[in-house]
Parts: structure tokens; sequence; C-alpha cells
């Protein structure tokens, strides 16, 4: 597999797939889920909609919501986490995500797309453990190119 780091805005990259962590209480109130709510405001009610239809049955779940003109770009809510808070707590629940994350591979591989991910996806906002989740990645996707998208980018200094 390939997985590399870049520096920038995960919003302007140009894998397939944007892939992010989503809670299942409708709710796109931070992070990088608030600036797709924002850049793409269809898929937030896309979101919406899917969160009342399969309310008892999202955790680990992925959806995907066509961002582009083709059908060639998508954003995947990874139904990672039950809630959400900003009490420190670990939200994130490593084997929905795992899940979640399986099925956007399933879709790359057989589309021959690229995956776009937040650095630390589940780890901040979602209070999983970065190496946990960065081996998650590396296993899930063998052999399909991984872009893990860090902003803002981190002072080098520290």
């Amino acid at each position: 597999m390939t997985m590399h780091l870049v520096e920038g805005d995960l919003l302007k990259a140009t894998e397939q797939i944007i892939g992010h962590q989503v809670n299942c209480q409708a709710v796109m109130g931070s992070g990088v889920a608030k600036q797709i709510k924002r850049k793409y405001p269809h898929v937030y009610k896309e979101y919406v909609q899917f969160c009342h239809m399969h309310h008892e049955d999202l955790l680990g779940k992925c959806q995907f919501v066509e961002v582009g003109q083709t059908g060639e770009r998508y954003v995947a809510n990874l139904f990672g986490q039950e809630r959400y808070g900003t009490d420190g707590r670990k939200y994130t629940n490593d084997e929905a995500l795992r899940s979640a994350l399986q099925q956007v591979y399933a879709v790359a591989k057989a589309k021959q797309f690229s995956v776009a991910l937040p650095y630390k996806i589940g780890c901040d906002r979602g209070g999983g453990d970065w190496e946990a989740v960065s081996a998650m990645i590396r296993d899930v996707f063998k052999d399909v190119q991984v872009t893990l998208y860090r902003w803002p980018p981190e002072s080098k200094d520290t």
C-alpha cells in the first residue's frame, strides 16, 4: 500500500474519495465534518437523511455522497463513533471505524480510486489512538493509495 502524508487542505484533495469520520447523531458541528458541511451542503443533507433512515444501525457503515460532476468524486462519511463530545473521552469505536474503512477500500479497489483521509482520523475529536488507527489504515488499504492530509500544518519547530 502507498500511504503518505501531505500538508494541506483535505477539501482540495485530488483523490476520488475524500473520507472522514462522522457520528451517528446527524451532527456535523466541528472539524472536517463542519468544513464538508459548509463546502458541500448536499452532503450534509444526505447525511442527516441517512441518519434518520438508519438510526438503529449506523455504526460501522459508510455513506458515499457524490460531489463530482461525473460520478468520479465522492465524500465518504465513515460512521466510526456513536456520539460526540469535547470532554476528552474516546468516542471512536475502533471496530466501527475499521468496518467503514473496509467499505471505502472495497469501492476504491473496485473502481481503482485513490483515497484521501484526514491525518489522525478519529483521533483528535474522536479520542482514538493514532498508532492503532494508522496501523488499521495500513492493514485495510493493502493495495490502494491513501493520502493523509494534515491541516492546518503543524509547526516544524515542535
